[in-house]
């Protein structure tokens, strides 16, 4: 599937999803009157209204979904199985039907410029915040089980004077912009990663949950700072480049893999980065990066 799994899947996604949903059958989504009613525009499209008080600069909220995709470079042998994953946020949820659907007509056109065809051979709901599995449906469109929501706590830790340390171990590529600039191995610091994980969780929040997180973020990032320090960095920067139908040209892009130990007063953020395991976190999040996992 190539050096970037995650765009060749969301590219497909995206054409299959809107060849499932668009009832208008429309190059745009911007004029369409059914816009506020469709299930690609609000997973693909989600407009920012225009009386909103969050992202008033920008056309679009942040898309209400991840992909988990195959390893880069992953060979799939003629009739071999092969596994990806989604997570839906908020409302997105709803649409599961649909986003299975569009998977499925996916695999009948074909993935990536070879258009290899596959079949859904089965659909399981994992659960981040226990064990426990459960099938959806198999090879038929009979659902065997509903899925069911799951729900992550979003709030300040302790505030306490302890210091402790957490490892952030980041299992696809972290892209990460700081007053503009990309950031590197030499730039990476928690105060630089804590503003893209906050406004993550909002701006999910807000859009798709119809909840504002209310928070001293200014406060917050100051203190972090001031009181959390990198201690141990393990992390390589990734190239990874895309080609983006919507603008017609090669994209580059990247960021960093591996694991950075952070010191200092981390208690009150632990809850955000526990959360933001489930989000990612940074750029290019639709197509599967900027996932992680915290090491306590």
């Amino acid at each position: 599937m190539g050096r970037f799994p995650g765009a060749t899947l969301r590219g497909g996604f995206g054409h299959a999803l809107k060849k499932t949903a668009c009832a208008a059958e429309q190059q745009s989504c911007d004029k369409c009157m059914l816009q506020s009613r469709c299930v690609y525009s609000r997973i693909f499209n989600t407009p920012v209204p225009e009386d909103s008080n969050m992202m008033k600069k920008y056309p679009y909220a942040p898309h209400p979904f991840i992909l988990h995709p195959p390893h880069a470079s992953t060979e799939v042998a003629k009739d071999a199985d092969f596994g990806f994953g989604i997570t839906l946020f908020g409302s997105a949820a709803e649409n599961w039907p649909y986003v299975i659907f569009a998977f499925r007509q996916l695999g009948r056109f074909g993935l990536g410029p070879k258009r290899v065809k596959f079949k859904i051979c089965e659909v399981r709901q994992i659960f981040n915040t226990s064990d426990e599995n459960r099938t959806l449906l198999r090879g038929t469109d009979e659902v065997e089980n509903e899925p069911r929501p799951e729900s992550v706590a979003v709030a300040p830790g302790s505030d306490t004077d302890r210091s402790s340390s957490i490892t952030v171990h980041l299992h696809t590529p972290l892209r990460l912009k700081y007053d503009g600039k990309i950031v590197g191995k030499a730039e990476l610091q928690f105060h630089k990663l804590l503003p893209a994980l906050l406004r993550r969780l909002s701006a999910l929040l807000f859009f798709h949950c119809g909840q504002e997180l209310e928070l001293d973020y200014a406060s917050l990032v100051e203190w972090a700072e001031k009181d959390v320090e990198k201690k141990e960095d393990k992390t390589r920067w990734c190239e990874l480049n895309r080609f983006s139908g919507r603008q017609k040209r090669r994209i580059k892009g990247g960021g960093l893999v591996g694991q950075v130990k952070f010191c200092g007063k981390v208690d009150r953020y632990v809850p955000f980065l526990k959360a933001g395991t489930h989000t990612a976190v940074g750029k290019w999040t639709a197509f599967g990066l900027g996932q992680y996992e915290v090491i306590m």
